[in-house]
């Protein structure tokens, strides 16, 4: 039976998906109404096209009116929407037993799937926007940071709709924080965004203290591995003539800016979901 609920809240996720790609790409340029058209010659969408990912594969990734490319953000948000709505209904099936829809148990699980989906589409939304254009919208950030407060006080372990959290998981929110304005102000913006000072708020709330600083190193350790990757692929490899480099790769160096929001969003996934503990972390390297 979980196996078909949880094939039901992938297609779920991949319709959100498809509704955040709409979100990102649409953000301060037009309204998030009206019909979906093409990009680059302006034909209007047909129901049929519209459907995740299946419209992507059976178009074979082009415009039935221009044929010329569609992006592969489509298909790559709608299908990591549709993970990420997978875990969290696995991660809430840990804690509740529902046996009725008229339980109170069934009740909480809707309030808290409504609210972890929420976030995380956020999350989605704020990691392929910074991505791309190097800025975290505060029409993104704020929603998740309030939502993140909400599920602060919602306890989802005990079937409660609203407790009241510990002093530690209170603060780390505020904590994150000020760390993170911190390295924004005495940098002058040159180390970290106030964005990300922001979205570190609402990483606090959401995680708590223990996962918190579990996504704290998580997101610093994975953030320098990719910088020193793409560090070395765009100023070392680019130089060999007998290999082709992609065009974003051939502008990076010492100066080039990397998004952080993409790191934080992963770190969070990975404390949040697999409950990686920071006294875990600390022990691998052995402190």
């Amino acid at each position: 039976m979980l196996t078909y609920l949880a094939i039901l809240v992938f297609v779920f996720g991949t319709a959100v998906g498809s509704f955040l790609n709409v979100v990102i790409l649409r953000h301060e340029k037009k309204p998030i109404s009206g019909r979906s058209g093409c990009p680059k010659c302006g034909k209007t969408l047909e129901w049929f096209e519209l459907i995740p990912v299946l419209s992507f594969l059976i178009q074979k990734a082009k415009c039935r009116g221009c044929g010329r490319p569609i992006s592969w953000q489509y298909p790559l948000v709608e299908i990591m929407t549709g993970f990420v709505f997978v875990a969290i209904f696995f991660f809430l099936t840990d804690f509740y037993r529902v046996g009725s829809i008229f339980d109170i148990a069934f009740l909480s699980f809707g309030f808290s799937f409504l609210t972890l989906a929420s976030i995380w589409g956020l999350l989605v939304a704020i990691f392929v926007y910074d991505l791309y254009h190097k800025i975290i919208p505060d029409d993104f950030v704020f929603p998740f940071i309030f939502l993140s407060l909400v599920w602060l006080f919602h306890s989802a372990s005990s079937g409660e709709f609203f407790s009241s959290p510990s002093v530690s998981d209170m603060f780390m929110g505020p904590l994150f924080f000020l760390f993170f304005a911190s390295l924004w102000y005495f940098s002058r913006g040159t180390w970290m965004g106030f964005g990300d000072a922001k979205l570190a708020l609402g990483m606090g709330f959401l995680l708590g203290f223990s996962n918190g600083l579990s996504a704290f190193m998580l997101s610093f350790w994975i953030g320098a591995g990719v910088a020193v990757i793409l560090f070395l692929y765009g100023t070392v490899i680019k130089k060999l003539d007998n290999i082709k480099v992609p065009l974003f790769l051939k502008n990076l160096g010492l100066k080039s800016e990397i998004p952080f929001a993409p790191f934080l969003v992963i770190g969070t996934a990975l404390a949040f979901f697999f409950g990686v503990e920071f006294i875990d972390l600390i022990n691998v390297f052995g402190f």
